[in-house]
């Protein structure tokens, strides 16, 4: 079973499963884990591979409004939720750390600036410094 784990923040997992365990919820057709637990990026990829698990990457429109539909009806402590979308291996060129992918979706908010590194994920996507 594979899992993925969404500034200082909250992180989140998913898992690719036609069941999710307990501390997982259905989305779609993956599993995620919304952690309230508040930690820096580095520590948030820590995190989820303890749960053997990524950070999110948000692939698609659909996923992204899922989980945006997520937070916005279901998680009441926390604002922000990291993503493993990152710039941090080439400036400029963001990419998925869980997958190593080239990003080829993303929701940035007006208030994107190059000075920051790390991608996370609210009602309104942004980057934050790792």
């Amino acid at each position: 079973m594979k899992l993925v784990l969404l500034l200082l923040s909250v992180c989140v997992c998913k898992c690719f499963s036609f069941t999710c365990r307990d501390e997982f919820v259905k989305i779609n057709d993956g599993c995620y884990h919304f952690s309230n637990e508040k930690i820096i990026f580095y520590d948030a990829i820590k995190r989820c591979r303890s749960m053997n698990a990524f950070l999110v990457s948000v692939e698609t429109i659909q996923e992204n409004f899922a989980i945006k539909l997520h937070l916005y009806y279901k998680q009441t402590n926390a604002t922000y939720y990291w993503t493993s979308g990152t710039d941090a291996f080439h400036k400029g060129q963001h990419k998925w750390m869980s997958t190593l992918e080239n990003m080829a979706y993303t929701d940035w908010c007006n208030t994107f600036t190059n000075t920051q590194n790390c991608i996370f994920i609210s009602h309104v996507p942004n980057k934050a410094t790792c």
